[in-house]
């Protein structure tokens, strides 16, 4: 299914991408397993409802997608040396 929503990105059948990708966006919600599949399936939501001009739509799904990401950061990742870690 995620090939073929890229299929529909490249013919600019945004509409129907976005039909295919919510329901695995939903599934994906109710899963904690892959942060990182969750984020870029709610980063690619906001691409092609920003591509329709649904501005809320895209900035809910990016705001999501944003918040999962921060939570999955841990102050390791970010800290260049272990003193600077809390």
């Amino acid at each position: 299914m995620l090939g073929l929503a890229l299929l529909y990105k490249k013919q600019k059948r945004y509409a129907q991408a976005i039909a295919l990708l919510r329901p695995i966006a939903a599934k994906q919600q109710n899963r904690s397993t892959d942060s990182a599949f969750q984020v870029l399936l709610l980063h690619y939501l906001s691409d092609l409802y920003a591509r329709e001009e649904e501005y809320t739509e895209a900035e809910d799904y990016f705001q999501r997608a944003l918040t999962l990401w921060q939570q999955t950061q841990s102050p390791v990742q970010h800290a260049s040396h272990p003193s600077q870690v809390e």
